[in-house]
């Protein structure tokens, strides 16, 4: 049996739980940042954010994009508005990198974390 055999769940299951932790610790690092060393860290936002979104649509078997336009379609599609938004708000954020507010990575983080606990809904 081939990798591309295997249903999406066994064959995205480490990128999964890689994604999962990799996510969660780059997003407790963007907290540090942003409280304790008053800087930030658009970067641990969004990157953890989107590779949420992409394992979460792969399980699903809807494939797996790395263009924010597609990505961010499909967000709207499959998991809705209000996460697409979420998306597109980091995405801008990234975007900014140095010039974000802290109130804006504060808002930021509010969103990262959002976007993980889809680790925690049922594909």
């Amino acid at each position: 049996m081939t990798p591309s055999d295997l249903p999406y769940r066994e064959r995205y299951a480490e990128l999964y739980n890689r994604s999962k932790e990799g996510g969660i610790r780059k997003v407790e690092s963007a907290e540090e940042f942003i409280f304790k060393l008053n800087s930030t860290e658009t970067d641990f936002l969004y990157i953890p954010a989107k590779h949420t979104i992409q394992v979460y649509l792969a399980m699903k078997g809807l494939g797996f994009t790395s263009n924010f336009e597609k990505l961010y379609e499909l967000t709207r599609q499959e998991i809705g508005e209000e996460f697409a938004n979420m998306f597109h708000y980091l995405f801008s954020l990234n975007e900014k990198q140095f010039d974000a507010t802290k109130e804006e990575c504060i808002l930021g983080l509010e969103y990262a974390k959002k976007i993980l606990a889809l680790y925690s809904s049922e594909v």
